[in-house]
């Protein structure tokens, strides 16, 4: 879809860069990539597939039936679907199907090439994950990983996993969290991140998804600059931004760089919990909070690759503590601290798991614990307070102005000074045990501080999880496209 600019007004053609993707022709094209998606699925299901669910999909086409297929997110580099049968769309087998495409929507120049081979890795890493933990694997079986002739597509298809189907940040948004999770999804991280490399997973294995992350570096040194400069000074984050100064914050940022060029182990890399599925809620006749198995499925695996120990467990930990400080921010102290006993309880799962099964020792596991301060501060200042990915999925629509604006700088706070023990050299001789009651302390202080903030300043009460009321789902693809999105634009738009 080529965008109609005036090319004598740079204004307008930047604000044009690409086509809106949600046009007559974008529809047009979700639609045609649809029927591609369930021709090829289809052509799969016979009685020769090595799969059972493949076979009685068969079965089911050959008595008439239909595969049908809905959008269940994407829309600039790929699209995610449900398929499955029209006449038995709940009883018979379902997949989950993603059709990656080698360019992005928001691009109207069709020679950028968006690199689909990280949909093939993606199956790569989900098939050995699932050979590790065998059938209790905590992963969806995938099927399929195909090209689509002549167009430069690659099709993946997984199990639609019944069992669990909602993603595990509603239970942080509501305040009620399945403890049982949280030993699950520890020790499945840690037995990836403790896996041996080898030929088909070495240190380089899916490395084409890094530059992304990297630009991202260079972009919130900008952003730091312009509001140190700026005369507002709009909350407790800015403030201390300032004591900070640029010098000190593009030193952090370096050290995040080049920890992130580490390749000590294989990571998930995108563990945070809209990519941790697990069971709905039951119904209010249940008078139940959770299933009844406290199932787990890790989801999202196409920004897989080799990284430094302690990622993946930092960046599991961001959403838990941004809806710590959220919770904080409406006085529901006790949802704040278990929310904060949550992250304590996974660290100690994931430990124990580095130190009985990998005889890892202190000094290691106080570099893997640094290490993840450094990645939940990531998310926590650069993505949720910088740019405002996915922040925008914390219950804040029912606090008032001025507690929204307390909890955000909040929230920026702790990134910072989690940065700070991570990156910016302070205290670097800590113990483990001494650097983890850093690590508290910090969210503890400024959950303090929202609790009493939230005394003086009445807000309505917080509702349920309105992405669960939706039947909405966060998808990466909503994030890391707009991160590339915003790249496309110069740096006075970006200060704008």
């Amino acid at each position: 879809v080529e965008p109609t600019v005036d090319a004598s007004n740079p204004k307008e053609e930047k604000s044009k860069q690409g086509p809106n993707v949600y046009s007559e022709e974008v529809n047009q094209d979700k639609e045609l990539k649809k029927q591609i998606l369930i021709d090829l699925v289809a052509s799969h299901c016979n009685e020769t597939s090595e799969f059972d669910e493949f076979r009685s999909i068969g079965e089911a086409l050959k008595s008439g039936d239909k595969l049908t297929a809905k959008v269940i997110s994407g829309g600039v580099t790929n699209y995610s679907y449900k398929v499955f049968l029209e006449g038995d769309p709940d009883g018979a087998p379902s997949f989950f199907a993603k059709i990656a495409f080698p360019y992005a929507l928001w691009n109207p120049d069709r020679s950028v090439h968006y690199d689909v081979a990280r949909t093939s890795n993606e199956f790569k890493i989900m098939k050995r994950f699932k050979e590790m933990f065998g059938e209790d694997a905590p992963v969806a079986k995938p099927y399929l990983c195909v090209d689509v002739e002549d167009t430069g597509m690659k099709i993946l298809v997984v199990e639609w996993t019944s069992n669990a189907d909602e993603q595990w940040a509603n239970q942080f948004i509501d305040g009620e969290v399945d403890h049982r999770v949280i030993p699950k999804l520890a020790k499945a991280l840690a037995a990836l991140n403790l896996a041996p490399f080898d030929d088909e997973f070495d240190p380089m294995f899916n490395d084409n998804v890094r530059p992304c992350m990297r630009r991202m570096f260079d972009l919130t040194k900008q952003i730091f600059g312009q509001v140190v400069e700026g005369e507002d000074t709009v909350d407790s984050c800015v403030a201390y931004m300032k004591e900070i100064g640029q010098d000190k914050y593009s030193k952090i940022i370096d050290g995040l760089d080049e920890l992130y060029m580490t390749r000590e182990c294989i990571n998930h890399s995108d563990t945070q919990c809209f990519n941790l599925l697990v069971e709905k809620k039951p119904s209010i006749d249940k008078l139940q909070a959770f299933g009844d198995n406290g199932d787990l499925v890790i989801c999202d695996w196409e920004m897989s690759m080799a990284g430094p120990h302690g990622r993946d467990a930092g960046i599991v930990q961001c959403w838990p503590v941004a809806c710590a400080l959220t919770h904080a921010a409406y006085g529901r102290t006790v949802v704040a601290y278990d929310i904060l006993e949550c992250c304590v309880e996974f660290w100690d799962e994931y430990a124990k798991v580095f130190v009985e099964q990998g005889g890892k020792d202190e000094a290691f596991m106080t570099k893997a614990f640094r290490s993840s301060m450094g990645w939940n501060a990531k998310y926590l200042y650069v993505a949720m307070y910088q740019l405002g990915l996915i922040s925008e999925n914390l219950p804040t629509d029912d606090l008032s102005e001025e507690m929204k604006i307390c909890a955000k700088g909040s929230l920026g706070l702790t990134g910072i000074r989690l940065f700070e023990y991570a990156f910016g050299n302070k205290e670097p001789d800590l113990s483990l045990e001494e650097l983890r009651a850093r690590f508290r302390g910090i969210i503890e202080c400024e959950i303090g501080v929202l609790l009493e903030s939230a005394s003086n300043y009445k807000s309505r009460p917080r509702r349920a999880s309105v992405l669960r009321a939706m039947g909405r789902r966060v998808s990466d693809a909503m994030v890391f496209d707009e991160v590339a999105r915003r790249f496309s634009v110069e740096s006075d738009d970006i200060r704008e």
